[in-house]
């Protein structure tokens, strides 16, 4: 990820942080897709789109993934 510094140190960190994030998304009345981010995918993903690996990146694929797990793509 070209922005890895911004990112927890350790994945038990992150999963606490993602965790929080969406029990705060679903208290709020929304609906939430858990998407995985294949590390070997990802970086394809990004390049055929000329994207950095970064966060907005992933906002952006995990937008995608969640589409098309839904149907609406």
């Amino acid at each position: 990820m070209t922005d890895w510094a911004n990112l927890p140190d350790d994945y038990a960190d992150w999963l606490a942080a993602a965790e929080e994030d969406l029990a705060d998304v679903e208290a709020a009345g929304h609906r939430a897709l858990k998407v995985v981010i294949d590390p070997r995918e990802f970086p394809h993903w990004c390049k055929a789109r000329n994207l950095a690996a970064d966060e907005r990146a992933r906002i952006r694929f995990a937008n995608f993934t969640a589409f098309h797990k839904a149907g609406y793509v």
